[in-house]
Order: C-alpha cells, then sequence, then structure tokens
C-alpha cells in the first residue's frame, strides 16, 4: 500500500526521479499478507485465532496475535484467495509481517527523504540547517512547525504547518550528515 503510495508521489513530484528506489521494493509476501488482511478488515473484523505470550529475561512481556486461515469468512478476489492459500496451517503471526513491511518502508522512505534534499534544499540552507543544529534539536524538531512553502505546480506560496514527522527526518538526516549526494 505504501508503494503504491509512493508510485502517485513519484508522478506528483516527477523532478525527484523516484522511480528507481520505488521500483527496487518490490512487494514482500509480508506487504502482500498485510493487504490481504486490511482488504478483509475493511468489510469484517478479523478473527485472532491465538495470542502467543513471551516473556524475556528484563521483563517485557510480548503478545503475537495468530489469525488462521479457516477463520476467515466470506467471498475473496482471486489475488486474495491465492495469498491467503500460502498461510500454514497454524495461522500467520502479524507482528512479525508488520515489523519486516516496517523495515521494508522506512527504507524507501529515507531514500525518498534523501532524493528530495538532494533535488530540493541547496547548500546554502543545509549549512543553515547544521548551524542551528542545537535550535532544531531542541525547539523546532519537537513542535510542529510553520513555514512558507511554494505549491507543487505553482509559483504561489503558502502558509502551512508542515508534518513534524516528515520534518523530523529530513532535518535529523542534514544534521547527522548522512549522505544524500
Amino acid at each position: 500500500m505504501f508503494i503504491d503510495n509512493c508510485k502517485n508521489l513519484a508522478i506528483q513530484l516527477n523532478d525527484l526521479n523516484l522511480n528507481d528506489p520505488i521500483n527496487s521494493c518490490d512487494k514482500t509476501k509480508c506487504e502482500e499478507n498485510l493487504h490481504v488482511l486490511r482488504n478483509y478488515a475493511n468489510h469484517a473484523t478479523i478473527p485472532i485465532s491465538g495470542l502467543t505470550t513471551e516473556s524475556s529475561s528484563n521483563g517485557e512481556a510480548k503478545i503475537r496475535p495468530t489469525i488462521k486461515r479457516q477463520d476467515l469468512k466470506g467471498k475473496f478476489n482471486k489475488h486474495d484467495r491465492l495469498i491467503i492459500n500460502t498461510w500454514p496451517k497454524n495461522g500467520i503471526e502479524i507482528m512479525p509481517e508488520i515489523t519486516k513491511s516496517n523495515t521494508i518502508i522506512q527504507k524507501l522512505l529515507k531514500a525518498i527523504i534523501q532524493k528530495f534534499i538532494k533535488t530540493r534544499i541547496n547548500e546554502k540552507e543545509i549549512e543553515q540547517i547544521k548551524a542551528d543544529k542545537e535550535i532544531w534539536k531542541n525547539i523546532l524538531i519537537p513542535q510542529k512547525t510553520r513555514g512558507v512553502f511554494p505549491l507543487p505546480l505553482s509559483n504561489e506560496l503558502k502558509v502551512a504547518y508542515t508534518d513534524s514527522l516528515l520534518l523530523k527526518m529530513v532535518v535529523s538526516l542534514i544534521i547527522d550528515n548522512v549522505e544524500y549526494n
């Protein structure tokens, strides 16, 4: 789902040339499983077939929900049925599926942000962010930040609140000197 959304983003921001990093992230089995579960959840409650609990030596308890394919009710399209039929009889655990997908999403998001920095932020702005590193870390990143930004495909400037998570990621990559060139 995230990869499909990124493909739409690549069309809207074609100057960033995002096709290569997006196309390098083929949908994995875990993403397909989550896609099927998301589709199912749009129409019915996902039946949790079992919970595996585990506690570690540091006292943290982990609960891992399991879903069995035979507990899913209803009609499925051909694609979703093929995916469900690959699940083991004892079911799939949701948390490893989410963890694997999240890892892929984080890598892709980092690649997109690096392209954004390289294409849209000039060296003078990068140096200013680095010079104001403490202000960004202690004041600006923890808060929602308001700024004036050009609208896509327009010369019009607009005052808007930026997404604090996205802003934090962009500035953090710059401050931490992550390679973006």
